[in-house]
């Protein structure tokens, strides 16, 4: 049996995009404060990266697969995931931080307001795979 085209349409669940608003949100009031962060933790990469979400976020009404893959950098950087891996710049960016600094608390306040921002965007999920009809 052939599945056409606008069978699959018909029976296809609608699909309702992310809401962006609290990630534009979060860009919009903290982008100087994710900048620096950024930047104190991955170097200037992170500051360019900060800019780049920011530029996706205001340019584009969908998240994108560049601006999806950026801000999972972005989380990655802020909640020091590759501060292990003493090849990268991310580690001995970490060791000179002093724990008791009050900008550790910032960035521990600023991974949590993104990751939330993330839930309520639904930008976390993976996209949908393509399904290919083989005749």
């Amino acid at each position: 049996m052939y599945l056409r085209l606008p069978d699959l349409h018909d029976l296809a669940t609608p699909v309702q995009p992310p809401d962006l608003t609290p990630l534009k949100s979060l860009f919009e009031e903290r982008a100087e404060a994710l900048s620096n962060s950024a930047t104190l933790l991955a170097g200037p990469r992170g500051g360019t990266l900060v800019c780049a979400i920011v530029d996706a976020l205001q340019r584009n009404k969908s998240l994108g697969r560049g601006a999806r893959t950026a801000i999972q950098r972005l989380l990655e950087i802020l909640s020091l995931q590759n501060v292990e891996d003493l090849s990268r710049d991310e580690a001995a960016r970490f060791a000179v931080i002093d724990p008791s600094d009050p900008v550790v608390e910032e960035i521990c306040l600023l991974t949590d307001e993104l990751r939330d921002a993330l839930d309520c965007a639904d930008a976390t999920t993976a996209l949908a795979p393509r399904q290919r009809v083989i005749a």
